[in-house]
């Protein structure tokens, strides 16, 4: 699966509510699977999830 902002995105918020990408990166990989990142121009991210079905 992957996910590609469509817009620039903003400077990361200072709010300790929430896990974000790392938490993310965990739960995928308890399933066994991995998770991989990029930055794209223009401050775009790229994320991408393989999950084994």
């Amino acid at each position: 699966m992957e996910v590609r902002n469509q817009r620039r995105t903003r400077r990361p918020m200072s709010c300790p509510c929430g896990l974000g990408l790392v938490g993310l990166r965990e739960r995928v990989e308890l399933l066994g699977g991995s998770l991989r990142t990029s930055a794209e121009e223009k401050r775009r991210l790229l994320v991408s999830a393989r999950i084994p079905a």
